[in-house]
């Protein structure tokens, strides 16, 4: 069910965990959250998770209700930190599968906790993204809630070191749970400072492309003493009838910038708030575009079939719309195999479907399938409706990407592999065609590295011009070139019952980015020893940086 749908749900906790209540709504409410919700209207994402006790402090039995809003349309996770050490997703969950949630809108967790042992300090913790998160690794606790394998901080750690795409912002609420037997009024009647950020906002994390940001705020309280500080400086604050008011502008340096708050009062109570803004590098103004082509059934009779050349497209496919291949738009990204996969439908993609590039595009091109080579004048890809007797008639004439890559595709950033036989003739035909400049400018970590590689085309394709371009049961079901060039992308290899497969990557040097370089040592390295020299991938650049990015591994 998605955020703002109505539904119960049962947490049951296989020692401990919150008891539910059933019956609650997860639309978007009009009742107040615990603190008053300050949601400028800057220019990044942002993210306010709130509850229903607003001193933060819960007893046993009391009941924890939470909602979280963001800013602009976002792809949301909600974590609960145990006592007990456990890192539980609460959302999305069996019950909300969406996580997608919309700007400016308070999304009701559709379960209130109740408070149950162990008791101690325990956090809320939410994190958002312009673009889809992989999947989490964790284990079902057997009632549909997701306990994670690791800290959640060493989770945060991997995101905020290179393995987000897009906008991305986090906050962190810590609460306290004490035992019923301590009354209320024991608590300290003096209240502390309490800070809330107006601007860049709430969060605690986020990521700002800005060289300055202004922090302003609000610390309200009894007693309060000024000034507040900010990285042990005083800055400028105002007293108004709600607290102290303060401001200050900051320059960012590219990477984590890490800002903490400090407010006291008379009574010698401090509180600290730490933000960090993660300024990134300019980002790369292009759009990413694929044409992923797979054939193994042939309409001719005399064509032998491939049993492997579909599923090498599409794990191709769905490796490009993964977070770390990239993850490649819908309207950008074409998927033809088998019957659709005829001459027609290639010609279209590769002159009609990429003509909508422009200059300062990527685009990814794959073939899996037949390929036919007839010396060093005639090369050609096998479609769905070939003929062997009418080849110039009727495949696809890889020259045709010549003109293509000259005439109509404008990117100047082109990337094609090719798994088929007696693929090598492909390099042919992508020998030095473009390079101008491109303006550098960029969208996540994926495409910040891109944006420094110079333009330039790169074709890596199976095997040498005389050698053929194998596949096999043994390479779960797919052809031995594609089988190594996933999985040295960082990508997940699946069978065909489902079983999941994840290989060492290319990333030689461990900075979370596999490269051209890296990439095509690998297949290079990898593909001649799993076929016993009976396949040489063959790689040709024009102008192309070896640094290049090709996939972040998380």
């Amino acid at each position: 069910m998605p955020p703002g749908g109505k539904g119960t749900m049962i947490l049951s906790s296989s020692i401990r965990f919150r008891t539910l209540l059933l019956g609650i709504a997860a639309t978007a409410v009009l009742s107040a959250p615990a603190r008053p919700q300050v949601l400028a209207p800057p220019r990044a994402l942002r993210v306010q998770i709130s509850v229903n006790h607003p001193n933060l402090v819960y007893r046993e039995g009391d009941t924890l209700r939470v909602s979280v809003t963001a800013n602009k349309n976002c792809y949301l996770r909600l974590m609960y930190c145990e006592a007990s050490g456990k890192d539980v997703v609460i959302f999305p969950n069996y019950q909300d599968m969406d996580d997608k949630v919309q700007g400016g809108v308070e999304y009701v967790i559709p379960t209130k906790f109740q408070i149950t042992q162990p008791l101690g300090s325990e956090a809320l913790h939410a994190f958002v993204s312009s673009e889809k998160f992989s999947t989490l690794d964790g284990l079902d606790r057997g009632d549909g809630l997701i306990v994670l394998k690791e800290p959640i901080e060493r989770v945060l750690t991997k995101l905020r070191s290179g393995g987000i795409f897009g906008e991305y912002a986090e906050q962190r609420l810590e609460i306290i749970t004490r035992a019923k037997e301590v009354a209320a009024s024991e608590a300290p009647q003096i209240k502390p400072p309490w800070i809330e950020l107006v601007q860049p906002g709430p969060s605690d994390f986020l990521v700002d492309q800005r060289d300055t940001v202004t922090i302003e705020g609000l610390v309200t309280g009894d007693d309060l003493v000024t000034p507040v500080l900010i990285n042990g400086k005083p800055v400028q604050t105002e007293k108004i009838s709600s607290g102290l008011q303060f401001s200050l502008s900051v320059g960012l340096v590219v990477g984590e910038n890490t800002f903490e708050v400090v407010a006291r009062n008379a009574h010698h109570q401090t509180t600290t708030k730490s933000l960090v803004v993660k300024r990134a590098e300019n980002r790369f103004a292009g759009k990413r575009w694929a044409v992923v082509i797979g054939i193994s059934e042939y309409k001719h009779p005399e064509i032998h079939d491939l049993k492997y050349a579909h599923r090498d497209a599409e794990a191709f496919y769905e490796f490009l719309k993964s977070a770390n291949g990239g993850a490649f738009a819908d309207d950008h990204t074409l998927l033809l195999t088998d019957a659709k996969a005829t001459k027609a439908n290639v010609r279209s993609a590769v002159f009609d479907f990429l003509k909508q590039t422009s200059e300062e595009d990527l685009v990814m091109i794959y073939f899996s399938g037949h390929g036919l080579s007839r010396g060093k004048g005639y090369s050609y890809f096998v479609t769905h409706d070939s003929d062997p007797y009418r080849m110039e008639e009727t495949a696809f004439d890889m020259e045709d990407i010549q003109a293509a890559l000259r005439k109509t595709i404008q990117a100047e950033r082109v990337v094609i592999f090719a798994d088929a036989c007696y693929s090598g003739a492909i390099n042919d035909y992508v020998k030095g065609t473009r390079t101008t400049q491109l303006e550098e400018n960029l969208i996540n970590r994926y495409l910040s590295e891109m944006a420094k590689a110079k333009p330039g085309i790169v074709s890596v394709t199976s095997c040498a011009e005389n050698e053929v371009s194998g596949e096999a049961w043994l390479f779960w079901e797919h052809g031995v070139f594609t089988f190594v060039l996933i999985s040295g992308l960082g990508g997940k290899i699946i069978d065909t019952e489902g079983r999941v497969k994840t290989f060492e990557s290319a990333d030689a040097d461990g900075d979370g980015i596999v490269t051209v370089s890296e990439l095509t040592q690998y297949v290079t390295k990898y593909v001649p020893g799993y076929t016993k020299n009976k396949q040489n991938p063959q790689v040709s650049k024009s102008n192309f940086d070896p640094n290049t990015p090709l996939s972040v591994i998380r």
